[in-house]
């Protein structure tokens, strides 16, 4: 075990609000070690909230593999369709 990242730590580390920390204490999402009325975090604890919660990878670069049917890329421009 490494040394106890605060909640402000956390907060930094995952770059989300004080209260964000808070709510997944609440959820049971994070699992914090308690010292007396004092939350802290084992880094390795915020480490596995960040795998657990990764994405998958997309198929090309910035966008999800939608067929063109579903996208509307294969209208046509708004000039060209009557719309004025």
């Amino acid at each position: 075990m490494g040394p106890l990242m605060t909640v402000l730590e956390a907060v930094a580390y995952l770059k989300v609000g004080r209260s964000k920390i808070y709510d997944l204490i609440a959820k049971g999402e994070l699992r914090p070690v308690r010292i007396g009325v004092a939350v802290r975090f084992e880094r390795s604890e915020l480490d596995r909230y960040i795998a657990a919660h990764r994405t998958p990878p997309r198929d090309g670069i910035g966008a999800a593999a939608i067929p063109e049917s579903q996208t509307g890329s294969n209208r046509l421009p708004a000039n060209q369709r009557g719309v004025r």
